[in-house]
């Protein structure tokens, strides 16, 4: 909103012929709706609790649009009224917001009920709700229609704005669902945002994982009521320690963008009661997406980008395996698997070593014991403590993906690589390539993948970006040769 300016109530003189204006182009687009020139003036006047807003854009002068509510001077009512906007500024969100902010305000409070004239193309507003409540009631004619909205939670304060949140009544959430109850629909949303954004790959059991491992997570999968097309999704997960909070797995397919719905979903999810804790907010952020949080969200860019290496698994030879492992045989390096470990408390240290200092056990030992993954803990020897991670997994989209990977030195982040290809379980025939997730910072990655795998190695430099609202959680970023997951932590 820092592009417009906002007129509260002017008089006819300060006005000038805004409001003749917008009630004329209204009337262009929508011929049902036309007040008397005299409106404005009676609603000024002769309504106690009321206000009108004049949206102009600030570097041309131009009037974007306007909206009025008022407050019934008995009983707890309030009414949206003009709502309108030129039809060029509308798809991007700011009408929406320009709405939330509206009811947001202070004076309006007390109304535990809201009205409005919907055109019918516009009715499609559902209530100040719960996730899941639908307290929209909507009566229909020919040629207009009514929409009552009851409140049911306040406006929040969220990055210094004020919003609601409000669902089409075209849609339905489905809240962690389990994977009987969700059937393919995470397969299918990681393969299609695979197919537009080839970096995003998480594993087929990331999903598992979160829902097992994070004790205060939910993910949304949204659903088209009139035909089960699968919209879109989005997660969050609150750190078991500190007050960080994540926005994982934010994907809308192609179809459904441009309208707002993103926006409401994505602000509909930190506004959740179970996350009001957090003071700090993270995710990982496609470049192209990275302004969006930056000017909408308040979001600010962490120090460091993330880099993607794909290796083609028809490169990968054994025998070449193999002899590196042989001059591995005689360093201070002991690789035990998880399923082995009688105390995990060493690995849960290592890994908020990684993380800030910040506390994520029980995802940590759920995601390195899963029975798909195949990790590797690194010991030191003479010291017994840990001093690499190592996980292989397989993806979404058929493929295998290295993450994490975290290793005190190059040479122990390719030993752990190494052993991990040697020992896998599964038929690397099978697969097409292995990709890894690492923070551009590191760049020894790409290195170790050249010298084990040759030349055929791809390379995409600046794949995201993290992002926080707040600070920016301290990572020994050289160190990370590969992240959990592109599907949630920044780490």
């Amino acid at each position: 909103m820092d592009k417009f300016e906002i007129r509260v109530n002017p008089s006819g003189a300060e006005n000038g012929n805004a409001w003749m204006k917008i009630c004329q182009d209204a009337f262009t687009h929508n011929e049902w709706r036309s007040p008397s020139k005299t409106d404005y003036e009676c609603w000024l006047k002769g309504i106690p609790v009321f206000e009108h807003y004049f949206l102009y854009e600030k570097e041309n002068g131009n009037l974007v649009g306007c909206i009025s509510a008022a407050l019934v001077e008995s009983g707890n009512l309030a009414h949206i009224g003009w709502f309108f906007f030129q039809p060029q500024y509308r798809g991007n969100g700011l009408g929406t917001e320009f709405f939330e902010l509206t009811i947001a305000k202070e004076k309006f409070r007390e109304a535990k009920n809201w009205a409005l004239i919907s055109d019918l193309t516009m009715c499609i507003l559902c209530a100040f709700l719960e996730i899941g409540e639908n307290k929209c009631q909507e009566k229909s004619s020919r040629t207009k229609s009514s929409l009552t909205i009851r409140r049911i939670i306040q406006g929040i304060l969220i990055n210094n704005t004020v919003i609601a949140y409000f669902l089409m009544d075209k849609f339905e959430i489905l809240i962690n669902p389990s994977a009987t109850e969700n059937g393919n629909a995470w397969m299918k949303i990681c393969q299609d945002a695979f197919t537009h954004n080839e970096w995003r790959s998480p594993s087929k059991t990331d999903y598992e994982c979160w829902l097992k491992g994070i004790p205060v997570f939910e993910h949304y999968f949204l659903y088209e009521k009139e035909n089960g097309n699968l919209v879109g999704c989005i997660s969050a997960a609150l750190v078991e320690s500190g007050n960080l909070a994540h926005i994982g797995w934010f994907f809308f397919q192609p179809q459904y963008r441009g309208n707002g719905l993103g926006t409401e979903f994505f602000e509909l999810t930190i506004a959740k009661e179970k996350f009001r804790e957090a003071k700090n907010w993270a995710l990982i952020s496609d470049t192209e997406r990275i302004d969006y949080y930056v000017n909408r969200h308040g979001f600010k860019n962490a120090a460091w980008t993330y880099s993607q290496v794909q290796i083609p698994t028809k490169e990968i030879q054994r025998d070449t395996l193999k002899k590196l492992a042989e001059t591995y045989a005689f360093t201070g390096t002991n690789l035990v698997s998880p399923k082995l470990l009688e105390n995990w408390q060493h690995v849960f240290d290592y890994d908020r070593k990684f993380f800030g200092g910040m506390k994520r056990d029980k995802y940590v030992k759920t995601f390195l014991e899963h029975p798909e993954s195949h990790s590797k803990i690194a010991f030191d020897k003479a010291k017994g403590h840990v001093i690499g991670i190592g996980c292989i997994r397989e993806t979404s989209t058929g493929n295998l993906v290295i993450g994490p990977l975290y290793a005190d030195s190059p040479d122990i982040a390719e030993r752990i690589l190494v052993d991990l290809l040697l020992t896998l379980p599964w038929d690397l025939n099978n697969y097409e390539i292995i990709m890894a997730t690492s923070i551009s910072d590191n760049t020894s990655l790409r290195d170790i993948a050249h010298k084990i795998f040759g030349g055929i190695v791809k390379f995409n430099p600046d794949s995201g970006q993290a992002l926080f609202t707040n600070e920016v959680i301290e990572v020994p970023t050289k160190d990370v040769y590969g992240i959990y997951t592109s599907g949630l932590y920044v780490v």
